[in-house]
C-alpha cells in the first residue's frame, strides 16, 4: 500500500532536534499517521517482531556458515 508509507525515527531527544531541520513540508497521509501511531502503541507486536527478526538472523547466519567457504560474518540485521 504505497499510500500508507510513513517514515519515523525513535532517537534521543538531542538527535531528534538535530534532525528536525531536515523535515520536509510535504503533507502526510492521515491514514499513514494513524497507522504509524497504532503500530508504535502495539508494543506486544513490536516485541514479537524483534524476536522473530533476531531468530531469523541466527537461522540465516547458520545457513551462511553451511555454504562453501562459510566463514561469512553476520553484521547487524543483514547476513552477508
Amino acid at each position: 500500500m504505497a499510500e500508507l508509507r510513513l517514515g519515523y525515527a525513535v532517537a534521543d531527544a538531542a538527535l531528534v532536534e538535530k534532525m528536525r531541520p531536515l523535515l520536509t513540508d510535504v503533507d502526510l497521509n492521515c491514514a499513514a499517521v494513524a497507522a504509524g501511531r497504532a503500530a508504535l502503541a502495539d508494543t506486544e507486536s513490536a516485541r514479537t517482531f524483534v524476536k522473530r527478526n533476531a531468530d531469523d538472523q541466527v537461522t540465516q547466519s547458520a545457513a551462511w556458515l553451511q555454504l562453501p567457504g562459510g566463514q561469512h560474518e553476520a553484521i547487524g540485521g543483514n547476513s552477508c
